[in-house]
């Protein structure tokens, strides 16, 4: 699988689901708002995501691949 391609995974296991942020956690975590989130996710797939019955979930790691994705190193 490419890095830039999104993967869609579907859970119907509550117990799955433990751990995984909401959204709205997901934004705050990134420190980006709600709708920039939906934006990355919907219209330019760069975050993976889990999706549980009519919610999306977000694990930590595919977050932190997101901003690693997106470091920028300083050169000196």
């Amino acid at each position: 699988m490419r890095n830039d391609e999104i993967t869609e995974k579907t859970v119907e296991n509550v117990d799955e689901i433990k751990g995984l942020f909401t959204e709205k956690q997901s934004a705050n975590y990134l420190g980006i708002s709600y709708e920039n989130l939906k934006r990355s996710v919907r219209y330019k797939g760069l975050i993976s995501y889990v999706k549980f019955r009519k919610g999306i979930r977000y694990k930590r790691e595919d977050l932190d691949a997101y901003i690693n994705k997106h470091r920028v190193s300083a050169t000196i």
